[in-house]
């Protein structure tokens, strides 16, 4: 058994993008000691079974370096033959990546994974297809920035991770030892929505139960959706530690930030706290920055307000501004953090239908953090519920109400109000069911 993590715990690991110079995408990717470079190269030609089928194609490589174990071995170039598990391994990449792209959107191309492992300690096929991924999205993106092609082909995100049985206990991620010990080793290959693309199982100590396979899978679901959100931190490709200052810089101004206390100047006035993040990050002159502010001060309806100082103007009326200001460069992204904090109820319905009406206006991803659970359920799209930093459950405010997540039901359902919204809710969805069931 482990001592330093959790059996549902993955190992420290580190996407690092764009970690070589030449290929179209590139990452280095590190689960613990276990390291693997992976490559994705564009071939402007398919093999010849290909030819004139009207789709592209996507393959990999993958191999050890002499010493990336505790004991040096040979190339498998020296032996001049690949070994039957470096060929199945490289098959299962290459699948894997196949699966979540649609070939037809690239024609009479392919591109080539290399997945080369510098450190082994365990998962290396597993982190060849994560960080494969990885390496692919960052290629397909060159194609597109050199308009190779004009449609990204990846359906979803994808990655892959360990699990298996030691000592008859599940473990997530498993390294050299635990692997070397496991009564049952299993690989998962999942999707971002819990598609299953492949599951690659042994019992080789003990015969697997039900129960161990489905505990395994949870597992595995778990830790998949915690590396997905890593290959995501990755802004327009390139991640930010990797970024120049002056990229740094414009990363920020496609960013909007509404702040729990809004966070105003109070020496400013309305109209000079929304034209100042326009005065800080562009070369316009005073005239065009002021029309733009006018233009959202109209949109957050604060007609007539241009004058007034932050300790003029309600609470509901600072959110406002903060909301203007937050819009003011036409940003991709909209950070709010608790944006209805010390707001009535009515108030506060009012604010979260403008940021509702804002994010389709304006194209803009918004992502609120929030313990207003009225908030959630009136304007939630996508719902992320986090317990000691970590995703717990996600999904839709209508599966919100059926969930059976303890820690969800917990925070939710605190409140007697909830939980009889939650059994009126269930009630009639039962009652549909039924209606539905002994309909003619």
């Amino acid at each position: 058994m482990r001592n330093t993590r959790k059996t549902s715990d993955l190992r420290k690991f580190e996407i690092i993008p764009n970690f070589s110079s030449y290929p179209e995408g590139s990452c280095m990717i590190k689960f613990g000691e276990t390291h693997v470079l992976c490559n994705a190269s564009l071939d402007q030609n398919v093999p010849r079974w290909l030819k004139n089928s009207q789709q592209g194609w996507v393959t990999a490589e993958y191999g050890m370096l002499p010493r990336s174990t505790s004991e040096r071995m040979s190339r498998e170039a020296v032996r001049g033959k690949q070994s039957g598990r470096t060929q199945e391994i490289q098959r299962l990449i290459g699948r894997s990546l196949r699966a979540v792209t649609d070939l037809s959107l690239f024609k009479d191309m392919q591109i080539l994974i290399d997945c080369d492992v510098i450190q082994a300690d365990g998962g290396t096929r597993t982190a060849s297809i994560s960080g494969a991924f990885v390496a692919l999205q960052l290629c397909i993106q060159s194609m597109i920035g050199k308009k190779i092609i004009k449609t990204n082909p990846i359906k979803e995100n994808l990655a892959a991770i360990s699990c298996g049985i030691v000592d008859n206990v599940p473990l997530l991620d498993l390294d050299f030892i635990e692997d070397q010990n496991a009564e049952v080793d299993a690989n998962f290959v999942i999707t971002e929505t819990n598609k299953i693309v492949e599951i690659q199982m042994t019992s080789e100590k003990k015969l697997c139960t039900e129960n161990e396979f489905n505990s395994m899978l949870e597992l595995a679901k778990l830790g998949i959706s915690q590396i997905i959100q890593s290959q995501k931190i990755l802004f327009e490709g390139k991640g930010l530690k990797k970024m120049s200052i002056k990229e740094r810089s414009i990363l920020r101004q496609e960013m909007g930030m509404v702040f729990q206390g809004s966070a105003l100047f109070d020496s400013m006035n309305v109209e000079e706290n929304i034209m100042f993040p326009m005065q800080m990050f562009t070369q316009k002159d005073d005239d065009e920055i002021r029309d733009r502010a006018n233009l959202v001060i109209k949109r957050v309806n604060l007609i007539n307000a241009n004058s007034k100082y932050p300790d003029e103007i309600s609470g509901g009326m600072k959110k406002r501004v903060a909301i203007a200001r937050a819009i003011v460069m036409n940003p991709k992204y909209l950070f709010c953090d608790e944006p209805n904090s010390g707001l009535d109820p009515k108030t506060a319905i009012l604010i979260d239908n403008l940021i509702q009406e804002i994010t389709a206006e304006y194209n803009i991803t918004t992502v609120i953090n929030t313990h207003d659970m009225n908030s959630v359920m009136e304007i939630g799209e996508k719902i992320i519920f986090l317990k000691d930093g970590l995703k717990s459950w996600e999904g839709t405010k209508e599966e919100i109400f059926n969930t059976e997540n303890e820690a969800v039901t917990n925070f939710v359902y605190s409140s007697d109000l909830f939980k009889k919204v939650r059994e009126v809710y269930l009630k009639d969805e039962s009652d549909e069911e039924q209606m539905r069931t002994t309909s003619p």
